[in-house]
């Protein structure tokens, strides 16, 4: 054999079994391996390239953002949909793959990528003028008259509905009109909840539920829940989230 043919170098390799990476110094003649040992050391640097090429290669499997997350992705791609002049950050396949180089660092597994801090990524992208205004139009939560703050859900908007608040309903007493966001180009579809937490009716109009639609729930609810408050008039009655109290 022809000694300029043989070349030995040390590489990441990724072990599937473990979903992890290993160093191995490989001996080859021209192109084909020879020898192998595996168990050395890797350097961070050539782990971390390493693992971001084999997460993005299984990006659609190995991306599993928690509740989080999820939940900041949505409000991020439902602020490219509705408010496009701000030139988000791109959010899809593509822009998340970008985040690797960053997620991966120190990392060794693919477990420990998909764990990583991706909403902290996702928001760092963001300059500070779009924090502000993820924050103040595309708000993770809606304050209700009762002062509770209730968790958005931006999902449905991003599949050709709008953005979902689900509230109990005497939480709303006093409040007329339906909240909205985007800088007030889209209303909430409000889905209004018993005290007991059961979906009783969905609305994008409140004021017209109070005039039509609030009698005849007052009139279900308040045999099923007689301990609460069911007011004539829901507008100039006091928000509430508790029963009234056993004499």
């Amino acid at each position: 054999t022809l000694p300029h043919l043989i070349t030995t170098s040390n590489e990441a390799a990724f072990d599937e079994a473990r979903g992890a990476l290993v160093g191995v110094r490989r001996t080859r003649v021209a192109d084909l391996i020879v020898e192998e040992k595996t168990g050395l050391p890797v350097d961070a640097d050539t782990a971390s390239a390493a693992l971001a090429t084999a997460f993005a290669a299984d990006f659609a499997r190995r991306f599993r953002p928690d509740d989080d997350t999820a939940r900041t992705l949505a409000r991020l791609r439902f602020a490219a949909q509705v408010i496009p002049e701000e030139d988000w950050p791109a959010v899809d396949e593509a822009g998340l793959v970008e985040l690797l180089p960053r997620l991966c660092a120190g990392k060794r597994t693919l477990d420990a990528v998909s764990g990583a801090d991706w909403k902290g990524a996702l928001l760092d992208r963001l300059s500070w003028q779009q924090r502000k205004l993820l924050d103040q139009e595309i708000p993770p939560r809606i304050e209700v008259p009762t002062g509770n703050h209730i968790t958005v859900d931006y999902q449905p908007a991003l599949d050709g509905g709008a953005p979902v608040l689900a509230v109990r309903l005497q939480e709303l007493f006093g409040l007329l009109e339906t909240p909205r966001v985007a800088r007030g180009r889209v209303a909430v579809v409000l889905q209004l909840l018993s005290p007991g937490y059961k979906p009783v009716q969905v609305t994008s109009d409140l004021s017209s539920f109070w005039r039509t639609g609030y009698p005849e729930v007052k009139r279900e609810l308040r045999a099923r829940y007689p301990r609460h408050a069911w007011p004539d008039d829901p507008l100039t009655a006091a928000p509430t989230a508790r029963a009234r109290p056993s004499r």
